[in-house]
């Protein structure tokens, strides 16, 4: 319409623009339903919000910039930056020159919630990070569309109580959007408030048993030549590896017992059984040649039922990945609290790192350990036992701390008898090189845990999904009102 511009935006909402000449605004276009009117401003309203939403991050900039060169007096302050949101306001302009500015309370607050909701779906992508709202991406939408409305109802009608109070405008927007986001999240289920995480090793000891249980319930039984085949496949590889029945009884009993059983109808898990007989029935006082040959034994089962193209063999391989990635998990934590318990033990607790190294090192360089390792994850061990630049440089430090052992305590103790301004800071960084050593080494440990066994939330609500959208829902009401 001819003789509107485009309002400034004051307080989060908008202020009546003049006219360009004399007269009363009118209240609302010929023709028009309320509904439609009321429509066009919350479109309006969108495209204000989206352009908020985009600039924030360049107007946060330019804001605290201004706010430094007030403070130096070295140049003035920063308006109208590009990428900020009048930038943005300024290219989305002319898509809404010819609706006017609202003149009534409904029009008015139906702006303000038009500016919510376009904030709200340019600033919901930015929450996808989140693995909660990975997990509930309907759920998490609904609870943010929701909150907008529930924000822009808020703050507009607190804006009407208030025209000129910026307070009314950020507080009704927080009020009305956690109030609906809230009773959003119950509905939907992503209110959850207390975290319940399922440990790692536990989960991956669930994930083998859910495996386990299923291949049991299968009953269907191998064809008898796929059998045979088996059972000729170990009997040759004995046959290359010259297994001898004297030499090597308990290796004998057990290839005995796989040509036995392959002779009548066998089930998945059955094979199972068979795998692991291959070294369960060697006996501990075994020679080094048996417990090879049972190892290979064991293989040559495994490479057999990895080869089956079947869904309880897929299960049955997913169990024992799982029952790897636990088992190794444990020896990594079990290995790690021993450190711990060890530095503890005498008396200061100043050698943690050196102890949780030394007990990495040994799974390392042990066959019998490292077996439940693959090369990668034996490879992150390793630079934890060598540890990085960084790490051993605060390790080095760290040993002059006066908490690293007596010693160190009485040159602690000494030297700031005889030097306190020079003892006590160098003290003080030794402390601090031996705390953030300790936690680094620590946090390289719970990475490799991860890595392992990651521990698992059990609901999308507890993965923080409603604490992400409160931060949109402040990131709005600062963008708003910047």
């Amino acid at each position: 319409m001819a003789g509107w511009r485009d309002a400034p935006i004051v307080n989060g909402g908008w202020r009546d623009a003049p006219l360009a000449s004399g007269g009363e605004q009118p209240s609302a276009a010929e023709g028009i339903s309320d509904f439609e009117r009321l429509a066009t401003q919350a479109g309006a309203g969108s495209q204000v919000g989206i352009a908020q939403m985009l600039g924030f991050p360049v107007d946060a900039i330019a804001s605290a910039l201004s706010g430094v060169g007030e403070l130096t007096g070295l140049y003035g302050p920063i308006e109208a930056p590009v990428g900020g949101s009048e930038f943005f306001d300024a290219l989305m302009r002319p898509i809404r020159a010819n609706v006017p500015e609202p003149t009534t309370s409904g029009e008015r607050i139906a702006r303000r919630v038009g500016q919510e909701v376009g904030a709200a779906a340019t600033g919901l992508p930015l929450a996808f990070a989140a693995p909660a709202v990975r997990a509930a991406p309907v759920a998490t939408a609904a609870v943010e569309g929701g909150a907008s409305l529930g924000a822009g109802f808020g703050a507009g009608l607190l804006s009407e109580q208030f025209p000129d109070s910026q307070m009314a405008d950020i507080g009704g927007a927080l009020l009305g959007g956690l109030t609906a986001g809230g009773v959003g999240a119950r509905v939907t289920g992503l209110g959850d408030t207390a975290a319940v995480v399922r440990p790692g090793i536990e989960e991956q000891r669930d994930i083998a048993s859910e495996a386990y249980s299923r291949v049991r319930a299968d009953t269907r039984t191998l064809p008898q030549p796929l059998a045979q085949s088996l059972a000729d496949r170990v009997a040759n590889r004995m046959a290359s590896e010259r297994l001898n029945a004297r030499s090597s009884p308990a290796a004998a009993n057990i290839l005995q017992a796989i040509l036995e059983d392959t002779q009548v109808p066998l089930r998945l898990e059955d094979i199972e059984q068979l795998r692991r007989l291959t070294t369960d029935a060697i006996p501990a006082t075994a020679s080094k040649t048996e417990r090879r040959l049972g190892q290979i034994m064991k293989q040559e089962i495994t490479d057999f039922l990895d080869e089956l193209n079947d869904p309880v063999a897929d299960l049955l391989r997913e169990g024992r990945a799982a029952t790897r990635r636990g088992s190794a998990a444990a020896d990594v934590e079990r290995a790690a609290d021993r450190a711990v318990l060890r530095a503890a033990s005498t008396g200061s607790g100043g050698n943690e790192i050196n102890a949780i190294r030394q007990n990495l090192r040994r799974i390392v360089e042990t066959p019998r350990l490292s077996r439940s390792f693959t090369s990668d994850e034996l490879a992150a061990m390793r630079q934890i036992v060598e540890g990085t630049a960084d790490q051993n440089v605060m390790r080095r430090l760290s040993r002059i701390a006066p908490t690293s052992g007596g010693l160190s305590a009485m040159f602690g103790i000494g030297g700031t008898l005889a030097l306190p301004e020079v003892a006590i800071p160098i003290m003080g960084l030794a402390e601090g090189a031996r705390y953030l050593g300790e936690r680094s080494t620590r946090g390289s440990i719970q990475g490799l845990l991860q890595s392992l066994a990651p521990d698992r939330v059990l609901t999308p609500g507890q993965q923080g999904a409603t604490s992400v959208l409160r931060g949109l829902l402040s990131a709005r009401t600062a963008a708003q009102n910047e």
